[in-house]
């Protein structure tokens, strides 16, 4: 796994905005099932797109390490599990605010697929456009990196 440049070493299909708990522990862990099973080839690149400093920080870990470990905890067909399984299914992961040309780059020439996990407030666009440099909001961004992609003669 690459740690967070400018030069983007990844081929990962699979474009996931944000690190937090629920995209690491339900989308990376079905991708990690999938690599393993031989179901499918495609990584994740995972983007911190929030201004929040813990956030950038969890982004640095998660393009340090190859893999993490995943507790499963709960009940299935009244058996009681508690198990733990590795997520190895991010190839690399990048900070929007210092990697915006990298992601831009990486969407157009690589993405099939983009996830995230934006509530409701996410998806508010206050004085943000899609047309500054970097944009603020997801929406901005997304609108950013698809037209990108656009421009560039991809589908989707």
């Amino acid at each position: 796994m690459s740690a967070p440049t400018e030069a983007l070493d990844s081929d990962a299909c699979i474009v996931q905005f944000g690190t937090g708990r629920f995209l690491l522990a339900h989308v990376d862990a079905l991708v990690s099932e999938s690599l393993a099973s031989g179901a499918s080839s495609r990584r994740l690149l995972v983007v911190q797109s929030s201004p929040r400093e813990e956030g950038k920080r969890k982004a640095r870990l998660l393009a340090a390490q190859q893999r993490y470990p995943l507790r499963i905890r709960g009940r299935r067909d009244g058996v009681e599990i508690d198990r733990e399984q590795h997520v190895d299914s991010i190839d690399s992961c990048l900070i929007a605010a210092e990697q915006w040309q990298a992601l831009t780059r990486h969407v157009v020439e690589h993405a099939e697929i983009i996830v995230s996990n934006t509530a409701d407030d996410g998806f508010e666009v206050g004085a943000d456009s899609s047309l500054n440099p970097l944009p603020t909001s997801y929406p901005g961004k997304l609108t950013q990196l698809l037209r990108a992609r656009f421009d560039a003669g991809r589908d989707g």
